[in-house]
């Protein structure tokens, strides 16, 4: 009997060791990070197979577009036992097609597999004139955040097509308290944490604006972990690698088992 599959898809906040792309899982390794999808496996070690497509600096759409490649890789190897968990990235950040074998990034490394790549992410390409042309005549916050629904509602409905069971959530608020969001995806697997004292922005700046209706990973962290913990220190704002095991424990692994293949 094959083992299931567990997808899991999101930006850094996401990469581990158990990154599909080599240099991901690389640079995790030198520099010690663990984050979710680590402890999920060492948690069930064996029960479930991690195929985690996670890439640093990743927008929604490539977050998205990841999500259904990789899907339809294990569908066509009959890997049909799959369940997926998504954590979606910041609304500033975007992606538009260059040409097929383009890599983004300063590195000049492909990521992961070719049909992966051809796309220019402006958190990786941010100096770009492309880039900068578009965050000039072209962005907006409704468009980004109007973008993004569109992206999760995208992803929600192929999801549903092949029947496949999902969950997601944020890194952090990146939508605003007054949007009604049930009007433009299914919230019913999604997991917002609401809590009275503020939210992240993009740029990783705490906001003690009170009320918070649709925090992600790093309000929880900041309610629920020692202040120690909160990030890696040293300029690096990413949750230390404790916050993250605590993360896998009190929210993560729930997930799995509501998902219960």
């Amino acid at each position: 009997m094959s083992i299931p599959n567990i997808i899991i898809a999101g930006c850094s906040l996401s990469v581990d060791k158990t990154s599909l792309d080599i240099y991901q899982q690389t640079n995790s390794q030198q520099k010690l990070y663990l984050c979710y999808p680590y402890f999920t496996e060492q948690f069930y070690r064996g029960k479930y197979k991690i195929h985690n497509i996670a890439r640093d600096a990743s927008d929604n759409g490539t977050i998205s577009r990841n999500i259904n490649m990789l899907v339809e890789d294990l569908w066509d190897k009959d890997m049909h036992d799959m369940m997926v968990i998504v954590q979606w990235s910041g609304l500033d950040r975007h992606s538009m097609f260059v040409e097929e074998d383009y890599c983004s990034g300063t590195a000049g490394h492909s990521f992961y597999r070719k049909k992966y790549n051809g796309w220019s992410l402006s958190s990786l390409d941010g100096t770009h004139e492309r880039w900068s042309d578009y965050y000039l005549h072209e962005h907006s916050e409704e468009k980004a955040t109007q973008s993004t629904l569109d992206n999760i509602s995208k992803t929600q409905q192929f999801l549903k097509s092949k029947g496949i069971k999902y969950k997601m959530f944020c890194g952090w608020q990146i939508f605003s308290n007054d949007l009604n969001i049930n009007e433009h995806i299914d919230t019913s697997d999604f997991i917002f944490f609401e809590n009275d004292t503020g939210s992240y922005n993009d740029v990783a700046e705490w906001n003690d604006t009170g009320y918070s209706k649709y925090g992600g990973m790093k309000e929880w962290i900041r309610h629920n972990v020692d202040n120690k913990y909160w990030t890696r220190g040293e300029g690096d704002q990413h949750p230390h690698n404790i916050a993250q095991e605590k993360f896998t424990y009190g929210v993560i692994l729930n997930l799995v088992d509501e998902m219960d293949l």
